[in-house]
């Protein structure tokens, strides 16, 4: 008996990130979000948010995206866009899986003061590692 109620308790702790959260999966109460928007051509009911937390001194960006519609040959990838110029650069973060939840490291080098935009997009499987320039949801960094 003991030992289910032990076996029980880990999965919780595995589906919670390890520790119920201070291990950089999910946003907690005290940390700022981004909310993210639904984009024109965005699925109806789409949005999420995102936080930046630091986890064993590594900047970590945690996502939660709701409402995207499951995509044949394509997924739905994270970026981090520069809003500073004319021309936005993006930097790829990481590709949504099955569930809603993503969290990714953010590279020390890149700076946050200028790429402040939180962006999902639709990425269709065809080699090109570019932005498709199709956004379906978009926030700035608090």
């Amino acid at each position: 008996m003991l030992a289910a109620v032990a076996a029980a308790e880990i999965a919780v702790l595995v589906r919670r990130g390890g520790d119920g959260g201070a291990g950089g999966t999910v946003c907690r109460g005290q940390d700022a979000r981004a909310r993210l928007e639904a984009m024109p051509g965005a699925p109806r009911g789409a949005g999420g948010y995102a936080c930046l937390r630091s986890v064993n001194g590594e900047r970590r960006l945690v996502m939660h995206a709701e409402g995207l519609a499951v995509q044949r040959g394509a997924d739905y990838e994270a970026w981090l866009l520069d809003g500073s110029g004319p021309a936005a650069r993006a930097e790829a973060l990481g590709v949504l899986g099955k569930g809603p939840d993503l969290s990714v490291i953010v590279p020390a080098s890149l700076d946050l003061s200028r790429y402040s935009i939180v962006d999902i997009s639709a990425e269709a499987h065809d080699g090109d590692a570019t932005h498709s320039g199709r956004s379906v949801l978009r926030g700035r960094l608090p």
